[in-house]
């Protein structure tokens, strides 16, 4: 019964995805005709969140995602339905469970969202089908009340994960570049910042307002009218909503904390560890990942706010390290 079980909870977390792409889908299932990968391709790309790919790798992808997206979509929907077909035989779960692990590390390779635990969990249970090969001895009515106690899990309980949107052309970005003292100046990306990577990644900064153009990514009908308007209509939405667009108290946090930062680098993080040096504290090791080794002069930050390609608005912060 355990095994049956885990092989439920396999089949709810890749369900419950598909479940909430259908709940925000016009016509049941046409969530991947709508949503738009190559967009958020270049969203990911923007925000360092992707792998260092080389230049003609990254236009390469770009080039197949524009033409091929909503296919991609699809398969990676049917996919998402096949945790249904894990009961049968253990031959067919082992050969399900692959596809599932090719699912995820697709989504890593062109997002950067990296699902190890499952992947992790799912090449343990491959080794146990292919080492014990039970026998999923299941009548079909027991099967019936196993894929409705699936559909109903994936959809009622909260740990299984919900992942499901569009991605919309409106978004926020920051751009960090620093100085050093030769007078180089070199991009930092946010997954540099260790240990605070994970939020420069995200860009939790708020310094100026996310929700300014108060585009819903889970209905459909606001992606499609929002696609059907010109970067001046969207413009005076945005001014007719009357939101703060820019928050003071925000940016000042943002340089005290990034003044800091770049002054404890300057100090030590830029100085390689001797090797018969004694133990640092935790955050120590937690270098970062910058691809240069001398000290920062300046600091300069840079907010835009987009809708595709088109600039809205544009912020620049500049701080000088003593």
């Amino acid at each position: 019964m355990w095994l049956v079980g885990v092989l439920i909870t396999i089949c709810c977390s890749y369900l419950a995805p598909l479940l909430i792409k259908i709940s925000i889908s016009q016509n049941i299932v046409d969530w991947f005709i709508i949503e738009d990968f190559a967009l958020a391709f270049e969203q990911y790309l923007d925000r360092g969140w992707l792998l260092d790919y080389p230049a003609g790798l990254i236009d390469g992808i770009r080039n197949v995602l524009v033409e091929y997206d909503n296919l991609f979509l699809f398969i990676a929907v049917i996919l998402e339905c096949l945790g249904i077909f894990l009961f049968f035989n253990w031959r067919y779960s082992i050969g399900i469970i692959v596809l599932l692990i090719i699912l995820n590390t697709n989504i890593y390779l062109l997002s950067a969202i990296l699902f190890w635990k499952w992947i992790v969990s799912n090449i343990l249970i491959i080794y146990y089908l292919y080492v014990t090969k039970p026998e999923l001895k299941i009548k079909p009515r027991h099967m019936l009340v196993i894929v409705l106690s699936c559909v109903l899990c994936s959809h009622f309980m909260p740990f299984f994960p919900k992942l499901g949107w569009y991605t919309i052309p409106y978004k926020v970005d920051y751009l960090l570049e620093v100085t050093d003292v030769n007078g180089d100046t070199k991009n930092v990306k946010g997954k540099d910042m260790a240990p605070f990577d994970m939020y420069f990644t995200f860009s939790r900064w708020d310094v100026l307002n996310k929700n300014q153009a108060n585009i819903s990514n889970l209905d459909p009908n606001e992606i499609i009218r929002v696609n059907s308007m010109s970067i001046e209509q969207v413009k005076d939405e945005i001014k007719q909503r009357g939101v703060n667009k820019y928050n003071p108290k925000k940016e000042k946090i943002l340089a005290l904390f990034l003044n800091e930062y770049f002054t404890n680098y300057n100090k030590v993080g830029y100085k390689k560890k001797p090797i018969l040096s004694p133990p640092a504290h935790i955050q120590y090791n937690q270098r970062n990942h910058f691809k240069f080794d001398t000290p920062v002069r300046n600091v300069k930050i840079v907010a835009k706010e987009f809708f595709y390609e088109h600039i809205l608005f544009q912020l620049t912060i500049k701080l000088s390290l003593a």
